[in-house]
């Protein structure tokens, strides 16, 4: 990331990077690689970044703002995943439980 880049600059520099990175490895041309990992998740997400609201923002401005929001999810699915094994745990605990695990009847408590 340069000093002054902007976002969609960004985002074009790293779409090309990836392009050049596919033509080379599978010997495809670089229009046909370009495309396919334009089709990719992540090719899509840094057209939208190209494309999108941030386009003419500085990078690194766009970037240090990014980077908590981005902890904040981290740290919010973090807990998520701790209270559904903690429940997990709490089901487990139950006397019959175990039995219902054996048998793969985790949710199913009518048999």
């Amino acid at each position: 990331m340069q000093e002054k880049q902007r976002v969609a600059d960004m985002a074009f520099e790293v779409l090309a990077r990836q392009a050049e990175a596919r033509a080379e490895w599978t010997g495809e041309p670089i229009d046909e690689a370009l495309v396919a990992v334009l089709e990719t998740r992540a090719g899509q997400q840094l057209t939208g970044l190209r494309n999108g609201p941030h386009r003419d923002e500085e990078a690194k401005r766009w970037h240090d703002e990014l980077a908590p929001k981005r902890a904040k999810k981290r740290r919010e699915a973090q807990q998520e995943e701790r209270s559904g094994l903690a429940s997990l745990a709490q089901h487990l605990a139950q006397p019959d439980a175990a039995s219902t695990v054996r048998k793969g009847r985790v949710n199913d408590q009518d048999h």
